[in-house]
């Protein structure tokens, strides 16, 4: 349940529809709302010949803080009076997306509420690229309205909206769940959980359609896999439905498939990685914010920092890249690390098939703050399979691969496991590790 919502404003009209939301959901919630603006310092250019002087002075400033300030107090009036809630305003000082960053991180807000100004070019720069910081660089699930809101009505008894939640089969996705639940159950909305499976060679793009080998396992296997989530949300109550869909695009696949269900909400989790990982993990998501006119509730979870050379070090995510002939793929894998290994499991299926002929994998670990402090660290080594039954040296190392691996999912393995067709336990024996990174260089200060 969210408890302190924080909305920030600029003063517009376009965020007129984001604010409603905002105080709606602060009293459905009974949760604090914060409105929030940033202030930055004045750019000063030297003037043009002959162009007249502007002359900022301090009480120039000053005057125009106090402006802002009785806007944003009145705005805060206004909220109070349409909702009945607690409503604080607050005029931060600095860059915009690292000031409301730091903002929320010290009111422990749970929930960020912005509006989506759908714009392009500079424009864009300067406000879309605020919500694509804040989903980035925090760990706070971020509502991204869209007009018109249908999501939310007045009252408890006008709201039964439909909830899309794109899944692909990874623990990433699926910790969108419990923000879902979250949202879903004071709204009494109703969920569809959806799965896009895409061709993965050239001869299945060539024949998209249901009924084929390959497309018969990658069903069931789908279906499985979203009957287990579905049954996390009807635990908490929520009215649940599953739906798999073909497409060679998975972000187009998403909108059509929304805009047919009608859907009020789309709700995905997302790594908030840069560079190559941002492009295999986080294009969907930021496909759908740029690109959807619904509006989306984005996550960005955390994740747990990479393991030294010792110990143990659970629930840290990688892309995994194996080959087979002139094929390379790549997918993403959570694992623990534990002397040299990586321990992690996996479903039958192509995966497995490939690296039965070649068990020889690479995978990358990437931490990126922003493009001048990251490190990225790429480890070669072999893969695996952990049988449960064989010699006594073979069933005590599925047990110990088992107990590891529970450290990520609690239930794994067990009949409460949330992806109970995820039973192949696996191993990656590290050969070498190389890894690079970039830190920002202090400048360097000659006082006198």
């Amino acid at each position: 349940m969210y408890k302190v919502i924080m909305a920030p404003t600029e003063g517009s009209d376009t965020e007129r529809a984001a604010i409603a939301v905002a105080v709606k959901l602060a009293r459905r919630f009974e949760a604090d709302l914060r409105l929030v603006r940033v202030q930055t310092a004045p750019l000063v250019i030297e003037p043009v010949p002959r162009a007249p002087v502007l002359a900022i002075t301090e009480e120039t400033l000053r005057g125009e803080r106090l402006a802002r300030l009785r806007k944003l107090e009145a705005l805060g009036t206004q909220c109070r009076a349409l909702g009945e809630i607690r409503a604080m305003t607050a005029l931060e000082d600095g860059p915009v997306p690292s000031s409301l960053r730091n903002y929320a991180e010290r009111f422990n807000v749970d929930l960020i509420i912005m509006s989506s100004h759908s714009r392009g070019g500079v424009k864009r720069l300067t406000l879309g690229s605020v919500t694509d910081y804040l989903i980035r660089h925090t760990n706070i699930p971020v509502l991204v309205v869209k007009p018109p809101v249908t999501f939310i009505g007045a009252t408890p008894q006008e709201t039964f909206p439909r909830i899309v939640v794109p899944l692909d089969g990874s623990s990433l996705a699926e910790q969108i769940l419990p923000q879902v639940i979250a949202i879903a159950t004071p709204l009494n909305a109703i969920v569809n959980l959806l799965q896009v499976l895409t061709p993965e060679t050239y001869a299945q793009k060539q024949i998209i359609q249901p009924g084929l080998p390959w497309w018969d396992a990658d069903i069931a296997i789908a279906e499985e896999y979203l009957a287990t989530a579905a049954s996390r949300l009807a635990e908490a109550g929520l009215a649940v439905n599953t739906d798999v869909v073909l497409s060679d695009d998975t972000t187009t696949a998403i909108l059509d498939y929304a805009k047919r269900k009608g859907a009020d909400l789309i709700a995905i989790a997302t790594s908030g990685a840069g560079g190559m990982s941002r492009f295999v993990f986080g294009s969907v998501a930021d496909q759908l914010t740029r690109l959807s006119q619904t509006s989306l509730l984005v996550f960005h979870p955390k994740r747990v920092q990479i393991a030294g050379k010792t110990g143990v070090d659970a629930d840290v995510q990688a892309l995994v890249a194996f080959s087979f002939h002139d094929r390379v793929d790549i997918q993403p894998i959570h694992y623990v690390y534990e002397r040299g290994w990586l321990y992690g499991r996996t479903s039958e299926g192509e995966k497995l098939a490939t690296l039965e002929h070649n068990q020889w994998v690479a995978f990358e670990i990437d931490e990126v703050a922003d493009t001048f402090d990251w490190r990225s660290i790429v480890v070669h080594g072999s893969f695996w399979v952990i049988h449960p039954r064989g010699s006594p040296r073979a069933e005590e190392l599925w047990s110990k691969a088992a107990e590891l691996v529970s450290r990520i999912v609690p239930d794994a393995l067990t009949a409460s496991d949330p992806v109970g067709f995820r039973q192949t336990l696996f191993r990656i024996a590290i050969t070498d590790v190389r890894g690079r990174e970039a830190k920002r260089k202090p400048l360097e200060r000659n006082d006198p």
